[in-house]
């Protein structure tokens, strides 16, 4: 079933012709009979640069990441997207969801494309997960800002409400001291440092 908005509608690919406005996938594509992917949905969203970078001799990007499988999720409410990867043995699969909001705002999804395409590669290539050095240096390679999630001003203008979840003390750097908080804990087994003065952080209240 497709959806038509205002504006010159141009043919799609041979996963079902679909219909774009300015850029943006209208029709539902959970309901194709082949997903899309993210090197589809660059060329759909007009993107050269990051189609550039799929490509295996000029960005290095791992064949996994362009082969992600893309779809709305209408369940999301908090978040403009998500980048989901599973392993099994040497077998990798990934896929990024969009809030349906995205539906009428092309520059936020492209923007959120490649902000979710650059959690996939620190995914496929580093085993990392997060908004770290390494998400900001791969992000801004494809060209995005490297912040980590747009502000909850242009998130209420697409209509997503952002969670404002109480913050606890959950943790304490033990070189200056200062108190860390967050609304969930900090996960075991990994170490962390802290960015202001390099020292280690501790747990409190474990």
């Amino acid at each position: 079933m497709e959806r038509e908005l205002n504006g010159n509608l141009t043919g799609g690919s041979e996963m079902g012709k679909e219909k774009m406005v300015n850029g943006t996938v209208i029709a539902g594509l959970m309901g194709m009979r082949k997903a899309w992917t993210v090197e589809d949905m660059a060329k759909a969203l007009g993107m050269t640069k990051l189609e550039e970078m799929l490509k295996p001799t000029v960005g290095r990007i791992p064949q996994v990441v362009a082969d992600c499988e893309v779809s709305f999720n209408m369940s999301l409410k908090t978040t403009l997207g998500q980048f989901k990867g599973k392993k099994m043995g040497s077998y990798r699969v990934g896929r990024i969801e969009f809030n349906s909001a995205l539906l009428n705002d092309a520059g936020s999804m492209k923007d959120t494309l490649l902000h979710e395409v650059a959690h996939a590669w620190a995914w496929a290539e580093y085993n990392l997960k997060g908004h770290g050095r390494t998400w900001v240096r791969l992000a801004r390679a494809l060209g995005h800002n490297g912040e980590r999630c747009v502000t909850v001003r242009e998130a209420a203008s697409l209509g997503v409400v952002r969670k404002n979840l109480p913050k606890y003390l959950v943790a304490r750097c033990e070189r200056c001291r200062v108190g860390i908080r967050r609304a969930r804990r900090l996960p075991f087994g990994k170490t962390f440092t802290h960015r202001g003065c390099g020292g280690d952080i501790v747990r409190v209240g474990t």
